[in-house]
């Protein structure tokens, strides 16, 4: 998007073992983690940062769906929107968590969600959030997956 011109760049790594035209990830399910990424993360900070997207085996018949950035982490961003005055509530994360329970109650999908939390760095500072999301390597109908690729936005 051009408005955000070399502000981030993203990164979308699949572990050749996982197929991604037998992947089934229900829709938008990862889509608010990455914008929560790129809002309350990356967007704050004076310089570029990165999104990542990882997608890796994680047992014999499920993945794992990481999504991590390089921002300024939970903390700062709660305290930086405790700073501004705002009605604003962001519902995304709720919603998506919402629709992991509607999916499970169907014994349509077991869904795993860890996070979103901070990743700490050697020295105990925050290197940025991640979110883990396990998931079968083969979904529910009305999911998709594909087209993924890096870039710069």
């Amino acid at each position: 998007h051009m408005r955000f011109k070399d502000k981030f760049r993203y990164q979308v790594d699949r572990d050749p073992a996982v197929d991604a035209t037998r992947v089934r990830i229900p829709a938008m399910m990862l889509q608010p983690y990455v914008e929560n990424s790129i809002w309350h993360g990356i967007l704050p900070m004076d310089q570029q940062g990165t999104v990542r997207i990882q997608v890796h085996g994680h047992a014999q018949d499920r993945i794992r769906v990481t999504i991590s950035d390089d921002g300024i982490g939970l903390t700062e961003s709660f305290n930086r929107k405790a700073a501004r005055a705002s009605d604003h509530i962001s519902r995304g994360i709720e919603i998506t968590k919402g629709r992991t329970d509607v999916l499970r109650n169907l014994h349509l999908s077991d869904i795993r969600i860890q996070g979103p939390e901070e990743v700490l760095g050697p020295d105990g500072e925050v290197t940025g959030t991640r979110v883990i999301i396990d998931l079968p390597r083969s979904g529910p109908t009305g999911t998709g997956s594909g087209g993924l690729r890096s870039g710069t936005s």
